[in-house]
């Protein structure tokens, strides 16, 4: 199998990285390699599951932690098993082998008397998700496909048929049945790009008796249209006329709700940003909606017949400082710079 890259060289930041760093370079990347937008380049869905498969672990302090000390080998138990699964090549070797193995030779379990034949909980599954703006912002259930070992219903899991004395099953023959099965994955409103969900129980099947791993879901967000969104925030930029930001007018103003009446202001300059309370996104935590920022881009037209030209010459010929504000402020600027 090929040897894994280092995690922190796959998110490209430092041994020592924050957080926040961690996360910045994930949404990144992860929009980078976004297979959304990478129809055309088959490696880019690979490099999106190499870099997914990097933030879950980083990202998670228990698992980073088991990362730093025992790289690879510390988070993956299929890491180096040449395709025979758990460590080095083993087989399905495991630290809990270390007490039988010990044990034999000095009487008792390692690590406090830990031995294999003791319950242990199942791997979790790390699945990602690509939801709409709208979805993410306001919630949905989503139904995650899943491959993953289940007890056996004959014997539980034991290796044994139920009400017999200690034998291999007939039905799995000792081991766990693999199914594929639909999870549906409740997302709550306000979820944002890169945040990961957790499903409890939801993993692989737990061995003598021990519980089910968990089922971890990561979120990515397609990009909207329109809208861009900054945490509970949600900003749109909208073009108007100039002869709109000079006399004023009244727009439909999109917005997650649906399109908002507003009238905008005489004298709206170019990159003015107006604000509206409670249209932005949900908080995961609170519930509390965020706002939405409408910023002005003024378009000036182009391609003027003579007619229009002769109506700007007279208008400009009618204008005077006290039309123009910042225009005045700068000549005032200039007068300062130059008398120096």
């Amino acid at each position: 199998m090929a040897e894994k890259r280092d995690y922190y060289e796959v998110l490209g930041v430092q041994k020592g990285a924050s957080d926040d760093e961690i996360k910045k370079a994930y949404r990144k990347l992860a929009k980078q390699y976004h297979p959304d937008l990478n129809k055309d380049n088959p490696e880019a869905a690979e490099k999106f599951k190499e870099v997914g498969e990097a933030y879950s672990v980083l990202s998670d302090s228990e698992k980073r932690a088991r990362y730093d000390q025992f790289g690879h080998a510390g988070v993956d138990p299929n890491y180096g098993a040449g395709g025979g699964g758990g460590f080095g090549g083993f087989g399905d070797f495991d630290m809990g082998d270390l007490g039988d193995i010990f044990g034999s030779f000095f009487g008792g379990g390692f690590g406090g008397g830990q031995r294999r034949s003791g319950p242990r909980k199942g791997q979790d599954i790390q699945q990602y998700i690509t939801l709409d703006f709208e979805e993410a912002a306001f919630g949905c259930t989503k139904k995650i496909s899943v491959n993953k070992s289940e007890n056996c219903d004959a014997c539980g899991g034991t290796g044994a048929k139920s009400g017999t004395s200690p034998e291999t099953c007939p039905t799995c023959h000792g081991s766990r049945v693999r199914v594929q099965k639909n999870i549906d994955i409740k997302i709550p409103a306000g979820i944002d790009d890169g945040q990961t969900i957790s499903a409890r129980g939801q993993g692989e099947a737990g061995s003598r008796g021990g519980p089910n791993g968990d089922l971890f879901v990561t979120v990515n967000i397609r990009p909207h249209k329109l809208f861009r969104r900054d945490g509970a925030n949600v900003y749109l930029e909208i073009p108007i006329t100039f002869v709109q930001a000079a006399l004023g007018c009244e727009l439909e103003i999109p917005t997650l709700d649906g399109p908002v009446k507003y009238k905008i202001p005489e004298g709206t300059q170019n990159g003015d940003q107006f604000r509206f309370r409670g249209k932005g996104i949900a908080s995961v935590r609170s519930g509390v909606r965020g706002d939405q920022y409408v910023k002005v881009n003024v378009e000036v037209p182009k391609n003027l017949t003579s007619r229009q030209r002769e109506i700007l010459t007279q208008f400009a010929e009618e204008s005077n400082e006290k039309n123009y504000n910042k225009g005045r402020k700068f000549k005032d600027v200039l007068k300062d710079y130059f008398n120096k």
